[in-house]
């Protein structure tokens, strides 16, 4: 019984080294409403934790990358990406980011998925160089 005990704790050890926590990200996510400029709760919620990530790793450059659609049906479409990403970079300068790591992109269709919300998305990319 003792030899069972011990067989046990052995492989709850061994299986407590082969753990690895998730990575951390360098990429943020979030999404504003269609046709809107305003942030969501939710965009709020990952600009904080984008802030928070920026201030601990102490990237070298953040690029914010912002969606222009090409102009097809919705003329206002390509006009949001630069109140979008005015919006995003004060809220991250309001964090207490610095303003001088900060840059302005642009996603296009190439960079963004097929599907629902890609053209209402903005990245928070935190780069080492």
């Amino acid at each position: 019984m003792r030899a069972l005990a011990c067989i046990c704790s052995i492989v709850l050890l061994a299986g407590c080294s082969v753990f690895q926590p998730a990575p951390e990200t360098d990429t943020f996510v979030l999404f504003f409403n269609p046709a809107s400029a305003t942030l969501t709760p939710e965009a709020k919620t990952e600009i904080d934790l984008a802030a928070a990530a920026i201030k601990q790793r102490h990237p070298a450059h953040v690029a914010i990358a912002a969606y222009r659609a090409p102009v097809r049906g919705d003329a206002s479409n390509p006009k949001l990406a630069d109140p979008r990403f005015d919006i995003v970079a004060n809220a991250l300068i309001a964090d207490g980011v610095d303003t001088n790591i900060l840059a302005r992109t642009m996603l296009t269709d190439t960079d963004v998925k097929a599907g629902a919300d890609g053209d209402r998305r903005v990245e928070i990319l935190l780069l080492k160089d």
